[in-house]
């Protein structure tokens, strides 16, 4: 028999996603007097992942805008416990994979950069030896 995964086990992925992207880690948040005195009492923080639950199952689900609206993420509707922890699971890779490409791609700029700033002094060297050259000759 295989492991049982726990709600504990998907809200900490959820954490640890909201951490990845820089989220809020709390779906809602209580609302300031200002906020209260025009009638809320509580509101979203768009950005946010959550989980939600129906149906036996779970999906992953973001907040896209302060009334609380939200999509739902993996475009899989209600799963188990044990897909979902999966999915969420090569959501994290994936965004780790992203940012370990965008890290090699800017070092290979940085090394572009580095090399095209060595041609360029060798060419300023070559020039101004070329003219202490032809000077030297001229004279």
């Amino acid at each position: 028999m295989g492991y049982r995964y726990k709600m504990a086990d998907l809200t900490g992925l959820v954490d640890r996603l909201n951490r990845t992207v820089g989220a809020e880690v709390k779906a809602y948040r209580e609302a300031t007097e200002v906020e209260k005195a025009a009638g809320f009492y509580s509101v979203a923080n768009p950005g946010t992942f959550y989980l939600e639950g129906a149906y036996g199952g779970h999906k992953l689900v973001q907040v896209i805008n302060y009334g609380g609206g939200v999509r739902d993420v993996l475009y899989c509707g209600y799963v188990s416990k044990r897909e979902l922890y999966h999915l969420i699971g090569a959501l994290l890779n994936g965004l780790g994979e992203i940012s370990e490409t965008m890290a090699i791609r800017e070092r290979a700029g940085l090394i572009e950069r580095e090399i095209q700033e060595r041609k360029d002094q060798r060419e300023r060297v070559r020039l101004q030896i070329l003219k202490a050259h032809s000077e030297a000759v001229g004279s």
